[in-house]
């Protein structure tokens, strides 16, 4: 967001077009600093904050202190389903604040000294950043006008100190601009999504009756409670649990659609599946968000270095080659080629680990919807079952998750970009040694390396067959040996031949490791260490409890339930007040004594009545088990005591 991003621009744009031309740089001086800007931002957040604390409630504690205000504010409902869209806009929002946390090292607060006197300005900046931004998300978790006015203040706002930073500059030249915009572009598509859907829906709210009811689904604002009980997110879900399961698609039909179903599972199994109905969770949509936005704010700014140092190198390059004598052309020329690869394979590598990246934070998505729905059904089977950690533990690492995720995500696209330049690099280096002449090492090297790789993939492919058609029943069908003697002398001497292949395939699982483990870095939803060693790795650790908090806390079939005996209680209050106002009106209410009630006889005759219906519970009961287990003790007592006295017997 500052502009410093517009020097690498104005020195490859206009300094280098034209050696000798004397256009000006674009003066761009950064007019609001970035640490003041935090700093002061906290004053109207405290006040946002305290104003819509103050126009809520307390449900608990000193509730006839002040009516009961101020209320506890929160930023977000992190278990819930609404307004996922403004949550994720708000976050991506902050994902320029982030990209300067992790890559430029930017706080709010800078102290000197020793260490630890860093990391608490470190840690107090942290703590800025949340408190600055905290209004924008209370005023999005209110619902209501006045948090829908402040949220349009706050939006409008940023959107203008964001366009105010990116756009204030003297000078500034056609291409700058259109590079900042697509540098900025998703954060400017955040904050515009803010500045016009807050207003909108502040509009909305001073004309539309609020509905409000603290049921456990996703209330829908409407006027049969039960109905938006079914309308909701979790009732529709229910809902699809009684329905029989679909019928399997009818197979394509003619060559036209066969090639249009070969595509679209393609794209299914590498890109994405969409399943119809399923809500994603506000924070696992804003993680990726913030997450892609991160790596294409940084895809952009080192593509735009890259090619500032390309045409810096490229233009040098020229004058030596001007200056340089007939003779030492070759090296110009060669020169000319290692630099022009090194471009080919910056370009290359930052691409396709950008492309990389977002396949994987689409995948992670897939990935939790698949194991969310399984542990609906009780199915923990990927993950570290629940039962293997402590509560605490589980929501210790459901609170990291959000941070770790962005984080691996950075990482891992800082780390499959240098892997792929150094593939990269190695490739170009053999291409341009092959192509002027130096491949006789080439030749040696698949010389010597053909019989090995061909006697490996011979006898491996030869120990499948023999093993299918020699070795097993039924081809193979079943897992029952034939011809054993024969099986008995191969295994014998393939002892001596796969020590030989494990070598190999040693080397082959070093290499494999290297690059599954990079290529999955920036995924929590899959451990980079064998099973046994998985509570070594604190990103899946910590996305098994993000994971099973989810379970225990957005079960559709249990917030429904729960909504549905809220709704009733709901409706037998309406009911009766309903009813005392219209005997009020007719004057027809008649105010009867109360009746003392004994609710431990009527929990006792409810009781009895339960257990003479279901004769079965009534072993389940702790009074029956009890008997049970003392009959056990008495039984087992009464053995050892005939053991005993057969013992004795013998001997005797």
């Amino acid at each position: 967001m500052s502009l410093e991003f517009l020097s690498p621009l104005e020195s490859v744009y206009n300094g280098f077009q034209d050696s000798n031309s004397s256009q000006s740089d674009a003066v761009c001086t950064e007019v609001i600093p970035f640490k003041q800007l935090y700093q002061f931002l906290l004053i109207p957040a405290v006040v946002f904050t305290l104003l819509l604390a103050f126009a809520d409630k307390r449900v608990h504690k000193c509730l006839q202190c002040l009516s009961g205000r101020p209320g506890v504010v929160y930023p977000m409902d992190i278990m819930g389903r609404s307004s996922r869209v403004s949550y994720a806009a708000a976050f991506g929002a902050t994902a320029t604040l982030c990209s300067s946390v992790i890559f430029e090292q930017k706080y709010a607060v800078e102290l000197g000294g020793a260490a630890y006197i860093k990391v608490f300005a470190v840690l107090l900046s942290m703590l800025i950043y949340g408190l600055d931004f905290m209004p924008l998300f209370t005023a999005i978790t209110a619902n209501s006008t006045l948090g829908f006015a402040v949220g349009t203040l706050y939006a409008w706002a940023f959107t203008l100190i964001v366009f105010f930073r990116n756009f204030y500059c003297d000078n500034l030249s056609v291409t700058s601009v259109l590079l900042i915009i697509a540098r900025s572009l998703p954060e400017l598509l955040c904050h515009l999504y803010l500045s016009i859907s807050l207003p909108v829906r502040f509009v909305r709210s001073l004309w539309r009756k609020r509905h409000h009811q603290d049921l456990a689904v996703d209330f829908e604002d409407e006027d049969d409670i039960f109905d938006s009980i079914r309308r909701s997110y979790q009732g529709v879900h229910v809902m699809k649990l009684f329905k029989p399961s679909k019928d399997e698609p009818q197979q394509p039909h003619g060559l036209k659609d066969k090639i249009i179903s070969i595509f679209k599972g393609i794209y299914h199994k590498v890109v994405y599946s969409r399943l119809e109905g399923f809500r994603y969770s506000t924070r696992m949509l804003s993680v990726s968000v913030v997450s892609f936005i991160l790596i294409y704010q940084v895809y952009v700014v080192f593509l735009v270095a890259i090619l500032a140092l390309v045409d810096i190198v490229f233009d040098l390059l020229v004058i030596v080659g001007d200056a340089t004598e007939d003779d030492l052309q070759w090296v110009v020329g060669l020169l000319f080629y290692v630099f022009y690869s090194v471009y080919i394979s910056l370009v290359v590598s930052l691409t396709v680990s950008f492309l990389v990246n977002v396949i994987m934070i689409v995948h992670t998505l897939a990935s939790y919807r698949t194991l969310l729905l399984g542990l609906y059904k009780g199915d923990n089977g990927h993950l570290t079952p629940k039962e293997e950690k402590s509560n605490s533990t589980l929501l210790v690492g459901s609170m990291r998750y959000a941070g770790y995720q962005v984080a691996y995500v950075a990482w891992g696209y800082f780390i499959q970009f240098l892997i792929l330049f150094i593939v990269a690099i190695v490739l170009a280096v053999i291409i341009i040694l092959v192509i002027n002449g130096f491949h006789g090492w080439l030749v040696t090297i698949l010389h010597n390396l053909w019989p090995v790789l061909l006697s490996s993939l011979v006898v491996n492919i030869t120990q499948k067959i023999v093993c299918t058609f020699a070795f097993l029943q039924q081809n193979g069908e079943v897992l029952a040996i034939d011809n054993r003697r024969v099986f008995f002398v191969v295994v014998y001497f393939m002892f001596f031949y796969n020590i030989f292949l494990g070598l190999v395939s040693c080397l082959l699982r070093i290499i494999k490791a290297m690059v599954l483990g990079a290529l999955f870095l920036p995924r929590l939803d899959h451990s980079t260490l064998p099973r046994k060693f998985q509570w070594f790795d604190p990103g899946f650790d910590s996305f098994c409890g993000f994971m099973h908090v989810e379970n225990a806390h957005t079960h559709p079939v249990v917030l429904t339930f729960i909504s549905l005996v809220q709704a009733e209680i709901i409706e037998k209050k309406r009911l009766v007040r309903n009813n005392s106002l219209e005997g009020v009106e007719n004057g027809t209410m008649m105010m009867k004594p109360k009746r003392p009630i004994n609710t431990v006889a009527r929990f006792q005759w409810k009781l009895a009545y339960t257990l003479i219906k279901n004769p079965q519970l009534f072993i389940q009961r702790k009074d029956a088990m009890m008997q049970i287990f003392k009959q056990r003790e008495i039984e087992a007592d009464v053995d050892d005591r005939n053991i005993r006295i057969e013992i004795l017997g013998a001997k005797m």
